[in-house]
């Protein structure tokens, strides 16, 4: 179990770093629409689950020791 902890951390952090380069790119060209497309929501939701994930492993970790 803790593999996949550190794994799924490690996932959220690369996540986190493409969601950043993906918003700085549609600042720069916004015609390039990033942000809009259906990948980009794909994406979220996928962010969203492995951060809810890491959340609540973290927050069982804690209660268990």
């Amino acid at each position: 179990m803790r593999k996949v902890k550190a794994f799924v951390s490690h996932l959220l952090i690369s996540m986190l770093l493409v969601l950043v380069v993906l918003v700085i790119l549609d600042g720069y060209n916004p015609a390039m629409g990033f942000l809009n497309s259906n990948v980009a929501k794909v994406f979220y939701i996928a962010l969203c689950v492995v951060g809810l994930f890491t959340a609540v492993s973290l927050a069982w970790q804690e209660d268990h020791y």
